[in-house]
């Protein structure tokens, strides 16, 4: 519990890749994990952390969080892992997601907006 614990919570993915590979033994047991399957973690552990960086910055739902995340040009090229991208910092890449989502946000937000002055203009012409 406390080695996982040490890993969700830590700040960058270097300090998760450094306590998982420090622990590793304890945390799998016999088995070994290989290269591929400790850039599976990294990206996925990425992924979580943006996920909640999205909900608390947009106050978006964890569900569109999540549809965002995985249908962006930055989870596609944090899924390639030959990039490095997934040995970046959960805040780095999040900030490269950020630039592609704060168009979106933009027209989300105006659609919203006009959607509610439909609303209110039927209800005056009641």
């Amino acid at each position: 519990m406390l080695l996982t614990n040490s890993i969700k919570f830590a700040e960058t993915t270097e300090d998760a890749y450094e306590t998982l590979s420090r622990h590793k033994h304890r945390f799998f047991g016999i088995c070994k994990m290989t290269k591929k399957q400790i850039q599976n973690f990294l990206v996925a552990f990425t992924t979580d952390r943006m996920t909640e960086y999205m909900i608390e910055d947009y106050n978006v739902t964890l569900s569109d969080a999540l549809k965002f995340i995985y249908n962006s040009n930055t989870y596609a090229k944090l899924s390639q892992t030959e990039n490095g991208l997934y040995s970046q910092s959960p805040a780095y890449v999040y900030e490269l997601l950020e630039k592609e989502y704060l168009p979106y946000a933009s027209i989300k937000k105006q659609t919203r907006q006009l959607d509610e002055s439909e609303v209110a203009g039927n209800k005056h012409s009641c």
